[in-house]
């Protein structure tokens, strides 16, 4: 901790690795692997990021850690730029983690944006009709159906509709 707030990363790193070889799996001492894994991640070290989330994930006892650790999963694989391996990692938030309905939603709206992002218009849609179906009087909602009306008009060739998202202010 002391190597870190003194900006020295690399020697942070170094014992929190040595550090997590020797932790037991306790569930207090899981938020603390956590948030090394976060550290690792932020040092863009997302292999050794993802290996620690997927064993926080394996040992935690409540839905709630398992369930972040599984969006930041997905959050490093982005990072790393392999969107499909992203996308498949936070709609596992929502089928693996099903007692987080926010968490589910905010993976479900990344998963939709990556779809977007990789011209996968089809999944995307769904993804967003999911989040339409499930929140339907809410800001997400609304931002879904918005994206499924862009997302349809490109399928089709036809040129965008101007749409701006709640909470956007206007130019």
């Amino acid at each position: 901790l002391c190597y870190e707030q003194t900006g020295d990363q690399k020697k942070a790193l170094d014992y929190y690795r040595i550090y997590l070889s020797n932790l037991r799996e306790a569930n207090e001492q899981l938020a603390r692997r956590m948030e090394i894994a976060v550290l690792f991640l932020k040092n863009s070290f997302q292999d050794e990021a993802i290996a620690e989330l997927e064993r926080i994930k394996a040992a935690a006892s409540n839905d709630e850690m398992g369930m972040n650790a599984q969006y930041i999963i997905g959050q490093a694989y982005e990072e790393k730029g392999d969107l499909s391996k992203a996308a498949e990692e936070y709609l596992k938030v929502t089928y693996a983690h099903s007692s987080s309905p926010a968490g589910a939603l905010m993976a479900r709206m990344r998963a939709g944006r990556i779809y977007e992002k990789l011209d996968r218009y089809q999944e995307a849609i769904a993804v967003y009709q999911t989040v339409m179906e499930n929140h339907k009087n809410s800001r997400f909602g609304e931002i879904a159906s918005l994206r499924i009306e862009v997302m349809r008009a490109r399928m089709a060739g036809e040129p965008e509709p101007e749409v701006q998202e709640p909470g956007q202010e206007q130019q």
